[in-house]
């Protein structure tokens, strides 16, 4: 049986991160320096996944590539705990952590549709229709797929939380569409992810997913890039 650490992140709404880098970095970098925990949980681990749940309000940019979304705002956000692992200074306290992370390190990504809303809700999907979700979740993709270029990228592991609301048909789309994206972006390129498999957007849709009103990028995550 696989073991995977998870730890609780905060959200990716705006409202929730604006003073993270002076209260959730802090903490996390106590955490990095605890050289014995992350010595320790390396036999055990196959994974470490972290809960990054993309929201439209911080992805859906408009005007923006693929390529623009991913590097300005999936990936900072869902790597960040990587970034701040590089970040960390080249000593002998911080080089568990840095090996734990870019051996195991997983993104766990939003696939879940229709979510509840309100201020709790850390996957915000609850006003997006069908394709926007598809459109989003295959950016996703195509963002982990793309880290496989850079060093955060940790080989390129991914995963979803999923939940299949609303009717069978609906969520035999989103499905069938997150199995496409994942096995042409993961033996072809990450390009891949962002095909539209029947041409006609009916079926599968591409990526970016379009743009939505107030959407920009959240410039807090650059924050982790640096360990000051």
């Amino acid at each position: 049986m696989a073991r995977v650490a998870a730890r609780n992140p905060p959200a990716n709404a705006l409202w929730y991160v604006t003073d993270d880098r002076f209260t959730y970095k802090p903490g996390e970098k106590a955490a990095y320096a605890d050289t014995s925990f992350w010595r320790a949980i390396r036999i055990y681990l196959n994974g470490f996944a972290k809960e990054t749940y993309n929201e439209c309000i911080a992805v859906c940019v408009a005007g923006q590539t693929a390529a623009q979304i991913a590097d300005k705002g999936v990936n900072n956000y869902s790597f960040h705990q990587r970034f701040l692992a590089l970040a960390a200074p080249a000593t002998s306290t911080y080089a568990p952590v840095k090996t734990t992370l870019a051996q195991d390190y997983m993104p766990l990504l939003n696939g879940v549709w229709q979510s509840p809303g309100g201020p709790g809700d850390p996957y915000q999907t609850h006003t997006m229709h069908l394709a926007q979700m598809v459109r989003l979740i295959r950016e996703q993709i195509y963002a982990a797929r793309r880290a496989t270029n850079f060093t955060y990228g940790s080989a390129g592991r991914i995963g979803f939380a999923w939940a299949e609301r609303g009717d069978d048909t609906n969520a035999d789309q989103l499905a069938t569409n997150l199995a496409v994206a994942l096995h042409d972006a993961y033996t072809g390129s990450a390009g891949a992810a962002c095909t539209d498999n029947d041409g006609g957007g009916t079926f599968y849709f591409g990526c970016p997913p379009a743009g939505v009103s107030g959407a920009t990028f959240n410039p807090t995550w650059t924050y982790f890039k640096s360990w000051n």
